[in-house]
């Protein structure tokens, strides 16, 4: 698997980029590579992260900092409205603090790793304001769906 993306940071928060792949031990203890560590500022974003149930099927690891921005936008949303008040209760029911061990490992919660069907292989992907935890077999299939949009969608966003 291509590893050689580098991440960099992105004005004043972590910003994460590149593809990795691990396993995960019997007790739900994933490795954090170090591309992704060295991005974090533990003056900022502490030794932890918020890990809460992502869209299309993977997880969403976020830094404290980068948490608290998006409670921060999450927040200004009325809570009047229905679609508000679902996403938030999903979003939220869901997250859960989860702290870098002297090894460098996030212990992923087994309902969070039975949620995104996560065994023992996954797929890191960084993104400009998260990382992304993947079951390998889940992402193939993602990957395999999305490719003959790609160009369409560059079209579209840039």
């Amino acid at each position: 698997m291509a590893d050689q993306v580098s991440s960099s940071p992105i004005g004043e928060f972590a910003s994460f980029s590149g593809r990795r792949q691990r396993s995960i031990d019997s007790k739900g203890r994933l490795p954090i590579p170090t591309i992704y560590r060295t991005e974090i500022s533990e003056e900022r974003d502490g030794r932890g992260f918020y890990i809460t149930r992502g869209l299309d099927g993977c997880l969403y690891l976020f830094t404290l900092h980068q948490w608290r921005q998006i409670r921060l936008k999450l927040a200004q949303e009325p809570f009047t409205r229905a679609r508000v008040r679902r996403f938030q209760t999903i979003f939220d029911s869901w997250a859960e603090r989860v702290l870098l061990d002297k090894q460098n490992r996030i212990r992923i919660p087994q309902r969070l790793r039975l949620k995104a069907q996560i065994k023992d292989k996954v797929v890191l992907i960084g993104h400009t304001d998260r990382i992304s935890i993947w079951a390998k077999e889940r992402l193939e299939v993602y990957e395999q769906e999305i490719d003959q949009e790609y160009e369409a969608l560059a079209e579209d966003l840039f």
